[in-house]
């Protein structure tokens, strides 16, 4: 099951589309990460976002806390 995750320090978002341990990681943009298994399948997305004010960050961190 997909989970998101929201790391206010980091500015950065991870979605995680399966279990499993990371074998490669490989930039899809200049913001965008895929994690992949050994098995050459995609296990999560990590999403760099740019710089935002703090209420910005709180308001993305509360609403990945009600989703979640």
């Amino acid at each position: 099951m997909a989970s998101v995750e929201f790391d206010p320090e980091a500015n950065a978002m991870y979605v995680r589309l399966k279990k499993g341990n990371v074998d490669r990681s490989e930039p899809l943009a200049d913001n965008v990460i895929v994690d992949i298994n050994k098995n050459g399948v995609a296990i999560g997305i990590e999403i760099l976002l740019p710089e935002q004010d703090l209420k910005t960050q709180e308001f993305i961190s509360r609403a990945f806390k009600i989703v979640a």
